[in-house]
């Protein structure tokens, strides 16, 4: 099952959400921001570091 947000085709170039670049984006930035100092706490956070090569150049 493939799912799409804001109808956009899989095939098109990447671009900021509308959501971000709109009139309502300080009121949507200000939720963000409180979400995650809700819940972005030092004793939640892991850092993680992730190295990959394909396997042809292994």
């Amino acid at each position: 099952m493939t799912r799409r947000t804001q109808a956009e085709p899989v095939t098109s170039p990447l671009r900021v959400s509308p959501v971000l670049s709109g009139a309502s984006a300080a009121s949507y930035a200000h939720t963000v921001r409180a979400l995650v100092r809700r819940y972005a706490l030092e004793t939640k956070l892991v850092r993680l570091t992730l190295n990959a090569q394909p396997a042809a150049f292994a």
